[in-house]
């Protein structure tokens, strides 16, 4: 039996927000795009068969190793919803009525994102025509590095994030977490206790939403 090294192209689907560029070469096993425990997974494979066979369909099965439980081969590859996590080696065969083909392949299998945040509440006080813009930070980091994230504010009148857009701290570093500023602007508020929420959402994780509270008091 022929064995094969590479395969030529490795696309994920339905989309998971794991490019599948993460696929590459671990020794001599070819690396799967991640899968989630308890989420449907597709990895789509291209045939490593030649083409001098007149039957082209081509069929991927487990021919040795252990697959995470839930997973199978099929017609484009291998697909399933894995049932726990680890790491995984094992070898697929792809074959027609002409030739089998032996690809080595290696798969994680992890647990959802968990987003954490260094404050589960803000609160803030001022007085009319005082000080017109205060300012807290929070650090947002998850179990995932370099895990892109959104931070958006129920009150753009009076609140204001930045960055919208970022990502927890890449592997290796140093850093929990990445600091976003939450921006408060008390020009035109009247005294009273003014409510809102910084909500911060991450592909595959459970949002985190972060009251905030301002006072503005007369005296």
């Amino acid at each position: 039996m022929k064995t094969l090294a590479l395969i030529l192209a490795v696309v994920l689907t339905p989309a998971m927000g794991l490019a599948a560029t993460q696929s590459d070469s671990v020794g001599k096993y070819l690396r799967l795009p991640d899968a989630l425990r308890g989420d449907r997974y597709e990895a789509m494979l291209s045939s490593p068969l030649g083409p001098r066979c007149h039957m082209p369909d081509v069929t991927w099965r487990v021919a040795g190793g252990g697959p995470p439980q839930g997973i199978a081969g099929g017609m484009s590859g291998i697909r399933g919803i894995p049932a726990e996590t680890g790491e995984y080696r094992f070898v697929l065969e792809a074959s027609n009525e002409c030739q089998k083909v032996s690809v080595p392949v290696a798969l994680r299998v992890r647990n959802r994102p968990v987003l954490v945040v260094s404050k589960e509440s803000i609160s803030m006080a001022a007085k009319v025509d005082g000080a017109e813009e205060m300012t807290a930070s929070v650090l947002v980091g998850s179990d995932w590095a370099d895990m892109p994230f959104a931070v958006t504010s129920s009150e753009p009148a009076w609140l204001e994030v930045s960055p919208r857009n970022a990502a927890t701290p890449e592997p290796g570093s140093a850093l929990t977490g990445v600091p976003v500023e939450i921006r408060v602007r008390t020009t035109g508020l009247k005294a009273g206790i003014y409510h809102a929420r910084v909500m911060i959402s991450m592909h595959r994780a459970n949002p985190v939403v972060i009251p905030v509270t301002l006072s503005v008091k007369a005296w």
